[in-house]
């Protein structure tokens, strides 16, 4: 059976381009799916839509998931088979390293909190209805081709093309530790997730090594292979501070178990992103 991808950005886009032969794609604002296997990619991608569309982050990351599973439900019924992204994003500050599944979640701004939201509501749904559903907390995605990213959305490939353009960066003083993933290891991952028993439960997708990165030490590994650029150290600003956390590792062992092994190291992300920069 052929999977309905809906919504076509930067994760989706490569879904499809791996997966072309089994996948249909939903055009824009069509919220009926093609076939009763989902993969839903829907969704805002960062916390600051609170200064000028408050609304968004609500009517994107829930309404319309409800609407398309009401349409799902109604044409598929018990066969709906839900593939929700989610992101680490839903877990806000912790305290213990790295992250599993089962951590109490404490998201903080607009995007984290309706993102949780929209994990429980999807569980809720499906489980009243009978459908099969999984959710996939990703790690920050880098690599390929993403035509949005910027200082809030996928910032570290941001600042290392800008850098590869010979332009100048601002970077956040202190220490900030993120799990990156290359966006084809990422759809590998959720191919595999999808594809396997796992149902009807949570599972993170992440590097998988156990300590994470360190940003301020990825854009210096950047810098000396470019050679170009200026790197400008920042404070942080306080809103910032107040939807951000400074650490975050996932533990990946759920996926481990489904035979996952990433095949593209950060260094050679960071390498390619400077290639296509350039």
């Amino acid at each position: 059976m052929k999977t309905t991808l809906m919504g076509s950005g930067y994760i989706g886009s490569e879904f499809f381009r791996q997966n072309q032969n089994s996948v249909m794609v939903n055009e824009r604002d069509n919220y009926v799916p093609q076939s009763s296997k989902i993969l839903y990619t829907i969704s805002t991608t960062h916390n600051y839509h609170i200064f000028k569309r408050p609304h968004l982050d609500i009517d994107t990351n829930l309404s319309t998931l409800i609407a398309v599973l009401e349409n799902a439900r109604l044409v598929y019924g018990e066969d709906v088979d839900f593939t929700f992204l989610s992101s680490w994003f839903v877990y806000g500050k912790q305290e213990t390293f790295p992250v599993k599944e089962n951590a109490p979640c404490n998201p903080t701004g607009f995007y984290s909190i309706t993102k949780l939201a929209a994990e429980r509501l999807l569980a809720s749904y499906c489980e009243t209805y009978g459908m099969k559903y999984r959710i996939l907390r990703l790690c920050n995605v880098i690599g390929g081709n993403d035509p949005d990213m910027g200082r809030k959305k996928n910032a570290l490939q941001y600042m290392i093309s800008r850098l590869a353009q010979d332009k100048e960066i601002n970077l956040y003083e202190g220490d900030v530790i993120r799990d990156y993933l290359n966006v084809r290891d990422v759809a590998c991952a959720i191919k595999l997730a999808m594809s396997a028993t796992f149902e009807n439960g949570i599972a993170n997708i992440g590097s998988g090594n156990g300590y994470g990165y360190n940003i301020k030490n990825l854009v210096r590994y950047a810098h000396a292979l470019t050679k170009k650029g200026t790197i400008n150290s920042i404070p942080v600003p306080d809103f910032h501070k107040t939807v951000q956390t400074d650490k975050m590792i996932l533990n990946v062992d759920n996926l481990a178990i489904l035979g996952f092994t990433p095949q593209y190291t950060i260094e050679d992300t960071i390498k390619e992103i400077i290639k296509n920069a350039a």
